[in-house]
């Protein structure tokens, strides 16, 4: 018997004496992390920013990795290894483990026979046993940690999976940021190459740029909201919105309106922004709602 086949066959047997309860936190973690790799495989498709200095990939593992943290001593470290071995992971091999964990999330069920016949490769393999070994590691933790910081850490899954979810066409986050402005772009219109909705990826971009250029933690309490050229209307909004902005297309040229103010920053990409020198002026201008 080769040694994937038994890693299998000894995870099907350790998740079969699961209670309740443990079976519901590996559904949990099954289930958010399924997000993580849907947002990863996106980031192999999607040129995030005009001014793209980070890597948006470290940012999503952050993300994941920072649920993890308070559950067991040395987990979180054994959970930064995975996924840095997922990061130098190609892009075949992780469509291969993606499709595996969406056959377990849809199953709800370890089926050890749906498993081997998907005939992964042997890179496939091996992150697929490490996710296995990692996901038995963290209901052990479990096991160890007061019944509170159970229900805490599983509403964090909760959120997270609930990542994409918009309301009402608003995007609802806890900060408006670079990595959730693109999962915009990535849910609106998708991967670079797709036609259509040039000037909305414009303004995004544009977007993005600004954030970056204008944080002070404003971005925790805001609001933009983006007209395309159409004027069709879709908003990112965080906290209680106090600080609220305008992206819009002016003369053919992208541009963000602070509607507190209500004065114009330029937004064009690799300049920085500035205050119109003319406020009364540009306050005359500022019509949009």
């Amino acid at each position: 018997m080769d040694e994937f086949k038994l890693d299998v066959q000894n995870f099907r047997c350790t998740f079969e004496k699961f209670n309740s309860k443990e079976r519901a936190i590996f559904w949990s973690v099954v289930e958010a992390f399924s997000t993580c790799l849907e947002e990863i495989m996106f980031t192999f498709h999607v040129n995030i920013g005009a001014s793209d200095s980070s890597n948006v990939q470290e940012l999503i593992y952050g993300d994941f990795l920072s649920l993890f943290q308070d559950i067991q001593p040395g987990l979180e470290d054994k959970m930064n290894v995975f996924l840095k071995h997922l990061q130098k992971s190609k892009h075949e091999h992780l469509q291969g483990f993606q499709n595996t964990i969406l056959m377990l999330k849809s199953n709800h069920e370890v089926d050890e026979r749906q498993i081997l016949e998907k005939q992964l490769k042997k890179e496939e393999q091996e992150i697929l046993v490490e996710f296995l070994c990692r996901s038995a590691e963290i209901i052990l933790g479990f096991m160890q940690i007061p019944d509170n910081l159970v229900i805490d850490w599983l509403q964090k899954m909760r959120d997270y999976k609930g990542t994409f979810r918009f309301h009402e066409d608003v995007l609802e986050v806890n900060v408006i940021n670079k990595r959730n402005l693109g999962k915009m772009i990535i849910r609106l219109i998708g991967h670079e190459g797709v036609h259509g909705k040039e000037s909305l990826r414009r303004l995004l971009h544009v977007c993005i740029d600004f954030v970056q250029k204008n944080d002070g933690g404003l971005w925790e309490n805001a609001s933009i909201r983006i007209y395309d050229e159409d004027d069709h209307m879709y908003e990112i909004a965080s906290g209680d919105r106090r600080h609220q902005f305008i992206c819009r297309m002016n003369n053919g040229e992208p541009i963000i309106i602070d509607k507190n103010m209500c004065l114009r920053r330029n937004t064009t990409p690799n300049t920085a922004p500035f205050l119109s020198p003319n406020p009364t002026q540009e306050r005359s201008s500022c019509t949009v709602s």
